[in-house]
C-alpha cells in the first residue's frame, strides 16, 4: 500500500517540478492539432498528470480492497486530480493560444494560383482532419487499474433510410447492429383537461479542447435559438444565489445551473466541492442504492448486479455485463428536497422501499430489488388515492433480454423531423403533440423500467426530443443560468402530458462526444441527464416522480465523428409510458 502511494506522490511531484521533462507522444490526446506549436514540457505534464491520476486510483482500489489506508489513498487521489486539472488547464490555453495564432497567420497569406501549387503538398486548415479512433472492442474490457478501458465504436443515431430506420455504425465499421425499436399500445387515457476540466470520473470528452467544426475545416454559424413561445412556463431563478454559495451547497447537492459570469477557478472550486459530496455519498449508498451497494468495490463482481463493478465515483458507479457498461446511482435523489421527510425500509429477500412525504402530505413509494433496481412506484395524495407509474414486480428482473438483438429492425412510416424533433426550435404545443403521439410500431408487450432503460431497441420505439438548444462545455454536466429559458417550451408540454396523465413517465437521456474513455463518458452523460432532469424539476415544478434518468455517453452519436463535436453533448427526452408495466395491464 505505502509503495503504491509512494508512486503515486512521486508522479505527482514530477507534474510540478520545473526541471525539464523528456517529450512524450502526443497521441492519447485527441485533438492536438497544434501540438507542436505547444511547448513540450507541457504536454509532458499533462501526460504525467494522466498517470498520476491512474496511480492514485489504484491506490484507493488497493486500499478498499485491504480495509485499511483509504483515508491516505484517497487524499493522494485528490491531490492528483487537482494537478491534473491544473495540468490540463495550461495545456488548453497553450492549444487555444496556438490555433489563434495559426488562424492569424493563415489569414495573412496571400492566395496562390493552382499553378502555383499544384506540384505542392496542400496543408490543411486545422479542423480539416479528423482521426478515428482505433476499432473498440466489443466486449470492452475494463482496465480499472491503469484508467484505461477498450471501446466499442459508437453508432450513430437513428436515420431514416427508405421507410426503414437504422443506426448507421461510425465510421468504416458495418457490422454494428442498429440498437432500438419494439411493440405498441395506444398512451394512456386522458384523465382530466387541465470549459471546465475533469476530476477523474469526469475526463471523459473533456479531453479534446480543439475548436468544433465540421468535415471541412469552416466554422459553421448556428441558427439563432428563438426565445420561449408565448404561452411557456417562465422559469424560478434557480442561479441567483452567488456563486460562493452555490459551490457551498455543492458539498451536499449536485449542481446544475452556474451563473453566465462564474470564472473558471470558481468552476474548479465547485469540482471540489462535488469531490466531497461523492465521497460522503459512498459512506450511505447502503440504504440508498440497496444491499448490493454494500459490496461495491472496483474489480468486484456482484451477481445481483448481473456483473462486475469497473468504475466507482461515489455517487455512481459502472457495471460491466455481458461486454457492456452500466452507470448505477441513487434512483431517489431528485425526489429528496428540502422539507421532505425519507423513510427506508429494508423488506424479505433484500428488497427494500423507500417512502418519500412532502410537506403536502403527498408520498412517493419506491421499491427496490436487492440490486437496487426500481421494480415500483406509485403516488400517494393525503385522501389515498394512488398513482402507479411503473411495476414491473412480477417481472423476472433477474434474466436480461436483449432486444437490440432479438427483435427486428424498427420501420419508421413518419417523417424523420416527427420521430426526432428538435426541441429547441418547438414550441409547446407541437412538442406536446409529440410525446402524445402514438407509438411508432405495434408494442408486443409491457416492458419493465430496466428493460427499457437498458435496450435502445425499446426506447426507439417512441419519438424523442433532441434538447438542441441545451448542449455542454466539454467535460462540464453544468450548464449556464442564460441556457435555463431554452426549456421552457419542453416542460410546459411535459406538464400538459402529466396533467392528462399523472402516471406519464419521461426518459432523460444523456450523451457525451466520443473523446475521452468510454467509462468515464458514461458517468459524465448521466450526471448530464441529471443536470437537466434537475432544472426541469426545480425551475419549472416537473414532478421529480415522473422522470427517469439514464446516462448513454457517446454510445449513440449524433453527429458521426471521433472528434470534439457539441452537438453530441446533449440531452434527449422521451416520453416512455406507453412501454412500460403497470397494475392496470
Amino acid at each position: 500500500m505505502t509503495r503504491i502511494i509512494l508512486t503515486a506522490t512521486a508522479a505527482i511531484g514530477l507534474i510540478l517540478s520545473p526541471m525539464n521533462i523528456p517529450t512524450l507522444s502526443t497521441a492519447g490526446f485527441p485533438g492536438v492539432a497544434m501540438a507542436a506549436s505547444i511547448d513540450p514540457a507541457l504536454l509532458s505534464n499533462l501526460n504525467a498528470a494522466k498517470a498520476a491520476v491512474a496511480a492514485a486510483e489504484a491506490a484507493v482500489a488497493d486500499a478498499q480492497s485491504k480495509g485499511e489506508g483509504q483515508e491516505a489513498a484517497q487524499q493522494q487521489l485528490d491531490v492528483a486530480r487537482a494537478a491534473y486539472s491544473e495540468a490540463a488547464d495550461t495545456v488548453e490555453k497553450a492549444k487555444a493560444a496556438a490555433e489563434a495564432e495559426a488562424a492569424s497567420v493563415q489569414a495573412e497569406k496571400p492566395e496562390q494560383k493552382a499553378a502555383e501549387t499544384s506540384d505542392q503538398d496542400t496543408i490543411p486548415k486545422s479542423g480539416e482532419i479528423t482521426k478515428a479512433k482505433e476499432g473498440r472492442s466489443k466486449s470492452g474490457d475494463a482496465k480499472a487499474d491503469s484508467g484505461k478501458t477498450k471501446k466499442r465504436r459508437p453508432v450513430v443515431e437513428a436515420t431514416k433510410q427508405g421507410g426503414q430506420t437504422q443506426e448507421a455504425p461510425a465510421k468504416s465499421e458495418s457490422s454494428t447492429q442498429a440498437k432500438g425499436h419494439a411493440a405498441s399500445v395506444q398512451p394512456p387515457a386522458a384523465k382530466g383537461a387541465n470549459e471546465t476540466l475533469p476530476s477523474s470520473g469526469e475526463a471523459n470528452d473533456s479531453q479534446s479542447a480543439t475548436a468544433e467544426k465540421p468535415a471541412g475545416g469552416e466554422a459553421k454559424e448556428e441558427a439563432a435559438v428563438p426565445a420561449p413561445s408565448a404561452d411557456a412556463p417562465e422559469a424560478k431563478p434557480i442561479a441567483d444565489a452567488p456563486i460562493t454559495e452555490q459551490i457551498e451547497k455543492a458539498a451536499e447537492a449536485p449542481a446544475a445551473v452556474i451563473p453566465d459570469q462564474a470564472t473558471r477557478e470558481d468552476e474548479t472550486k465547485l469540482r471540489a466541492a462535488e469531490e466531497v459530496r461523492r465521497a460522503k455519498a459512498k459512506q450511505k449508498r447502503a440504504e440508498l442504492i440497496a444491499a448490493a451497494a454494500a459490496g461495491v468495490a472496483v474489480g468486484v463482481l456482484i451477481p445481483v448486479l448481473g456483473g462486475k463493478v469497473v468504475e466507482d465515483q461515489g455517487d455512481r458507479f459502472v457495471v460491466e455485463r455481458n461486454g457492456e457498461y452500466y452507470v448505477r446511482k441513487d434512483e431517489g435523489s431528485l425526489l429528496r428536497q428540502d422539507g421532505t421527510e425519507v423513510r427506508i425500509d429494508n423488506l424479505k429477500g433484500g428488497r427494500t422501499r423507500e417512502i418519500v412525504t412532502r410537506p403536502n402530505g403527498v408520498q412517493i413509494v419506491t421499491l427496490r430489488d436487492p440490486g437496487g433496481y426500481v421494480l415500483r412506484r406509485l403516488k400517494v395524495y393525503p385522501n389515498g388515492d394512488e398513482v402507479v407509474l411503473y411495476d414491473s414486480r412480477e417481472a423476472a428482473t433477474d434474466r436480461f433480454v436483449d432486444y437490440d438483438r432479438t427483435l427486428p429492425p424498427i420501420r419508421i412510416g413518419i417523417p424523420q423531423d416527427q420521430y426526432i424533433v428538435a426541441g429547441g426550435r418547438a414550441n409547446r404545443r407541437s412538442l406536446r403533440s409529440t410525446f402524445l403521439a402514438p407509438p411508432v410500431e405495434n408494442i408486443r408487450g409491457a416492458y419493465s423500467l430496466r428493460e427499457v432503460r437498458e435496450n435502445n431497441r425499446l426506447r426507439s420505439i417512441v419519438r424523442r426530443v433532441d434538447l438542441d438548444g441545451i448542449t455542454f462545455d466539454t467535460g462540464s454536466a453544468t450548464v449556464r443560468s442564460s441556457q435555463v429559458p431554452l426549456l421552457a417550451d419542453t416542460a410546459g408540454s411535459m406538464l400538459d402530458v402529466i396533467d392528462l396523465n399523472p402516471a406519464a413517465v419521461f426518459l432523460v437521456e444523456g450523451h457525451t462526444d466520443a473523446v475521452g474513455p468510454e467509462i468515464l463518458n458514461l458517468t459524465l452523460s448521466d450526471r448530464r441527464a441529471e443536470t437537466v432532469a434537475r432544472i426541469l424539476v426545480e425551475a419549472y415544478d416537473i414532478p421529480p416522480e415522473n422522470l427517469v434518468v439514464q446516462g448513454y455517453g457517446e454510445a449513440y452519436l449524433k453527429i458521426n465523428t471521433q472528434d470534439a463535436e457539441r452537438q453530441n453533448r446533449r440531452v434527449t427526452i422521451r416520453n416512455i409510458t406507453p412501454l412500460l408495466m403497470t397494475e392496470a395491464r
